[in-house]
């Protein structure tokens, strides 16, 4: 398989530096998702080919995405993204479990799930990262 053969799918997008970088390694996204309209705007100047959904995360059901995507279960090489990660972070003014956005990570995991793919990379910062293995471990 060639890297021009491999598919992803981006969450949480920004503007779109994630899958800049899977472009140039040759990968080819298929979906973004990115909640701020600006970020999103920019993210579809630069990707043009990748069908990006402005809309908060927890209101795509990732079954009907893949299915508009004509993927398979098991087919998608890789979902790549980054999660908020304020509330975890060392430099927020207040870690707390409360803000909400903690919790977004299991959406992400929720496409992780419905898609099934080959490999996944979630960037993020220490702590949340120990909070989702947690969740991981308890499934």
């Amino acid at each position: 398989m060639s890297n021009k053969d491999l598919k992803f799918v981006d969450l949480f997008a920004g503007a779109g530096g994630l899958s800049e970088g899977l472009a140039e390694a040759g990968f080819r996204g298929l979906f973004a998702n990115e909640i701020i309209p600006e970020y999103a705007q920019t993210y579809k100047k630069n990707h043009s080919s990748t069908k990006v959904k402005i809309s908060d995360i927890k209101a795509i059901d990732p079954k009907q995405m893949r299915k508009e995507l004509h993927i398979e279960r098991e087919e998608l090489d890789l979902i790549a993204g980054g999660p908020p990660c304020q509330g975890f972070s060392i430099n927020a003014p207040v870690r707390t479990m409360l803000d909400d956005r903690n919790h977004l990570f299991k959406e992400y995991l929720r496409f992780v799930d419905a898609f099934a793919p080959r490999a996944v990379v979630i960037e993020n910062v220490p702590y949340a990262l120990q909070r989702i293995r947690h969740v991981m471990s308890c499934k």
